[in-house]
Order: structure tokens, then C-alpha cells, then sequence
């Protein structure tokens, strides 16, 4: 849990100035959660696409940049792991793996 809360003051660090730090910590972010989830599959998936996945954070953060609703997305994921284990999460993310609101429109 200290990790990801370093991860999310990593986020809420990098505002609206720093758009890779942003997509670092957020890349960090997601894979964290699959360690902590013991999901050995998704983890390795997404340690082998890290560097697309943090392109295609990045490239979402230059052109859909809402840091406001991004990081309140990552907090309420954290606050309900923090509250409830990993099940809050989960239940945060409505039982998949995706954003807790609408999944970006366009691809990497």
C-alpha cells in the first residue's frame, strides 16, 4: 500500500505541468495494482507493453489532458483498495480492469 501511495503523490505531484511524469506514475500505477492482485498473467502482459502502454497514456494525457477527473479515477481506485483490500478496487472498477469511467475514445 506505501507504494501505491507514493504512485498517486507521484500523479497528483505531476498536475497539469508535467504530463510524463504524469504517464510514468500511472503506467507505475497499473502495474502495481496487478502485482498486488497476484494476477501473474496480467502483470507480465503488462510489464512486456510497458513502454506502448506509457506512449498511449502519454499521447491520451497531450490530448485529453483532464488531470482533475484522470487522478480522482486513480485516488477512488487507491481509497477503496486502502479501505476495503483489493476487492474495493475491483468493485471500483466495476469488476474489470478499465477505467472507472468512460475508456478513452481514441487508440495508441
Amino acid at each position: 500500500m506505501e507504494e501505491l501511495e507514493v504512485i498517486i503523490c507521484k500523479m497528483k505531484n505531476a498536475a497539469a505541468e508535467d504530463h510524463r511524469g504524469y504517464a510514468e506514475a500511472d503506467t507505475a500505477f497499473h502495474l502495481r495494482l496487478a502485482e498486488i492482485s497476484r494476477n501473474s498473467i496480467l502483470s507480465e502482459m503488462l510489464l512486456s507493453i510497458r513502454s506502448l502502454l506509457r506512449v498511449w497514456i502519454y499521447t491520451d494525457v497531450e490530448r485529453n489532458w483532464n488531470f482533475a477527473a484522470s487522478f480522482q479515477e486513480h485516488a477512488a481506485i487507491f481509497d477503496a483498495i486502502k479501505r476495503g483490500g483489493l476487492k474495493g478496487g475491483v468493485d471500483c472498477h466495476g469488476g474489470s480492469y478499465g477505467r472507472c469511467s468512460q475508456a478513452p475514445e481514441s487508440g495508441p
